[in-house]
């Protein structure tokens, strides 16, 4: 069984999008749905923590990939 890798990026739009490749306490999992699902909950943990005034003031919000051991995405978007 392959392994999964989370990529993650905290994002803002406004003059343009602009995203920027974040660490995550894990980013390495057995199969593809504990990675999605630790994606989601991470993803609501960020903006939970941002809070509202932030979010809405910078226009935030997260994007997420999960991948196979055997390919990546490039870590630009």
């Amino acid at each position: 069984m392959a392994k999964w890798f989370l990529f993650m990026w905290l994002c803002s739009y406004g003059a343009g999008v602009q995203c920027k490749l974040i660490k995550t306490d894990i980013n390495e999992f057995k199969d593809e749905y504990d990675c999605t699902l630790y994606g989601y909950k991470h993803s609501v943990e960020l903006i939970e923590k941002f809070g509202r005034e932030e979010v809405n003031k910078l226009n935030l919000y997260t994007k997420f990939l999960c991948f196979p051991e055997s390919s990546g995405p490039k870590t630009e978007i």
